[in-house]
């Protein structure tokens, strides 16, 4: 729908956009209505977003990342009083040892495995998406009025397995020559924007300067930090769990469990008016509004690992060091209790913004002797923000 695109970084930009456009002004101008008979356009783009692969990255095999947990356990290092909140291929192996579910034959064997697995987590999470938009336009008119018309789809389907976004778009436009020296121009856009991405908390920056983000699920993170002895499917078919923040945690589980909905909407209608007073005046009217909303869900059901970490109490060992839990500050005998003993989390956040606009400005372009020009631009403006 853009027709043309001027940057002004002039005085005049300020003098009729105000202080905000001190800096410059970008001036889209949208495809307007031709005299003539009635046309139709359609026109569809696709494009192909390629999955990374491991290949480009440098991290350890399996073998060698689970031969370093091997070392460190014989030399000691593992520390054991944080094993229990968060465990990879080594940790469960060794936690099912603790617990007695395998004996050491299966603890010797089960590493043996792991080393093999050499799992490709960007093949796992990632796909090769497909982008598509299609746009339909109707523009017609005669010498008193022109109108453009159109409507697009465009549809994301994410480079991350259980993302998208789709979005729909419409414009009107109608210009009106009602006389020789007054022409009017209405235009109309709507747009609706559905997405979803994997669920993600407020990051904080520390001290240090580090920015930090509670039960980070992001994709790309995860292939690219997590150790390739670890496997997203077990023997059977079934998803193999391992553990973060002292419960059971599968990155696809997770992804599918632990997600946020996003729904925007958006419409803008501007009403533009002309009229030449006179040869060298012209006076200029704009009345625009735009109101849009923006509302976004949360969701980490009962099933997630953000859920389940909440009530992790399997020990008095976990009870006592899951941070997650409460403690009574007023009866130091009482253990840590869960305060989601059930039940999922969702958090939502809803915007509304609107926003008036009414200018008027009149130009005056004078020539005094035929060798001195001046431009004069003088108005008024109202505005209006409400979020």
């Amino acid at each position: 729908d853009i027709d043309d695109i001027q940057i002004l970084k002039d005085a005049s930009a300020t003098a009729m956009y105000g202080t905000q456009a001190v800096n410059g002004v970008i001036v889209v101008t949208t495809k307007r209505g031709k005299v003539g008979s009635p046309v139709v356009s359609y026109k569809n783009t696709f494009s192909v977003g390629i999955k990374p692969n491991i290949t480009q990255f440098n991290v350890m095999n399996s073998k060698q990342r689970m031969e370093f947990s091997e070392e460190m356990y014989d030399k000691n290092l593992i520390d054991f009083t944080n094993l229990n909140q968060t465990y990879g291929a080594y940790g469960k192996l060794l936690n099912q040892l603790s617990t007695k579910q395998i004996d050491w034959n299966g603890f010797y064997d089960g590493i043996q495995r792991a080393k093999t697995y050499n799992t490709d987590w960007f093949d796992v999470l990632f796909r090769n998406a497909i982008n598509q938009e299609h746009s339909v336009s109707i523009s017609s008119g005669t010498e008193k009025a022109q109108y453009y018309m159109s409507a697009s789809y465009f549809r994301d389907d994410g480079q991350t397995k259980g993302q998208y976004t789709d979005r729909y778009t419409a414009n009107l436009r109608g210009n009106y020559n009602l006389s020789n020296k007054f022409t009017l121009t209405a235009s109309l856009y709507a747009s609706i924007r559905n997405q979803r991405m994997f669920g993600a908390y407020n990051s904080t920056e520390a001290v240090t300067g580090i920015v930090e983000r509670e039960f980070d699920i992001n994709p790309y993170t995860y292939a690219r930090t997590t150790s390739r002895a670890m496997r997203p499917y077990g023997d059977d078919g079934s998803l193999e769990f391992y553990q973060t923040n002292f419960a059971p945690f599968n990155i696809i589980h997770e992804l599918e469990n632990n997600f946020i909905d996003i729904k925007a909407r958006e419409v803008k209608f501007q009403l533009d008016g002309k009229w030449n007073i006179a040869k060298k005046l012209t006076y200029l009217g704009i009345v625009s509004g735009r109101m849009s909303s923006a509302y976004s869900e949360h969701i980490a059901t009962e099933k997630s690992n953000v859920a389940e970490s909440y009530r992790a109490m399997q020990s008095l060992a976990i009870r006592s060091a899951n941070g997650l839990l409460y403690n009574d500050p007023y009866d130091d005998s009482e253990y840590p209790i869960s305060v989601l003993p059930r039940g999922g989390i969702v958090i939502t956040d809803n915007t509304l913004a609107d926003f008036y606009t009414v200018r008027n400005s009149l130009n005056w372009k004078p020539v005094i002797a035929q060798k001195h020009s001046f431009d004069i631009l003088g108005g008024t403006e109202i505005r209006h923000r409400k979020y």
